[in-house]
């Protein structure tokens, strides 16, 4: 996937999450110009993005207005949406982490310290604090981006899905909980061995994988979302 088709996905599935969400209801006007603001991109990708929503009639085009929401989406399962706006939020992220020519030395500190506290969080069966820590790690990767916002919408997705999951699995037993877990925590550690590699790229084939592991958790009506949350391509 080109960047400019990147950044248009990344324009469609945030706006999609603020139809979704509820937050722009029905008749929302779109200020293009507030969201050029907030996701740090031109006014073509926007435009892009909204001209596949309107074709998908869920946002209508009114002569000398502007864009507005036409349909709402809040039916729509959420927290399976945002597992494909996570993966393409860390896709962007890291392209502006390469740009920014970001390396080893400019990881956190306690980025080491956080992967301790993940496992000892899941040594003692907290899956509560072992959400905590996951996001803490790939955030720390994600800041080095310099993109605040988009670091934060990535992060809100990912603690949705991994609670998501979470709960799916509580009502099961605990091996396939832990078995779930540990393979969460395998593509973590593998993420911070390549950054501290300078590897970051390759960084997106772990989130990929690490994206597709949680798909697996999903029920079938949670999977048929995730596929068509976006027209676009995963990467």
């Amino acid at each position: 996937m080109g960047k400019q088709q990147k950044l248009e996905q990344i324009a469609y599935l945030y706006m999609k999450d603020q139809i979704i969400q509820g937050n722009w209801p029905n008749d929302h006007h779109i200020v293009e110009a507030a969201i050029s603001e907030k996701l740090d991109m031109s006014r073509s990708p926007i435009r892009a993005a909204l001209a596949i929503l309107a074709d998908e009639e869920i946002v209508e085009m009114r002569p000398y207005r502007g864009f507005f929401v036409k349909t709402s989406l809040e039916d729509v399962d959420l927290v399976a949406f945002r597992l494909r706006y996570f993966a393409i939020c860390y896709f962007r992220l890291m392209d502006r982490a390469l740009k920014h020519k970001a390396s080893a030395k400019d990881l956190p500190a306690d980025l080491d310290q956080n992967l301790n506290n993940l496992i000892a969080a899941f040594d003692s069966d907290n899956y509560l604090d072992c959400i905590q820590w996951e996001c803490a790690i790939i955030k720390s990767l994600l800041n080095l981006s310099q993109h605040d916002f988009l670091v934060e919408e990535a992060i809100k997705c990912y603690a949705s899905v991994l609670e998501r999951v979470h709960n799916h699995l509580q009502a099961g037993d605990n091996k396939t909980h832990c078995a779930y877990q540990a393979r969460n925590i395998i593509y973590i550690q593998d993420i911070i061995f390549l950054a501290k590699r300078n590897e970051f790229d390759e960084t997106r084939t772990l989130i990929e994988l690490l994206t597709l592991h949680q798909y697996q958790y999903f029920n079938d009506q949670e999977k048929a979302v995730f596929d068509q949350a976006s027209p676009y391509a995963m990467k």
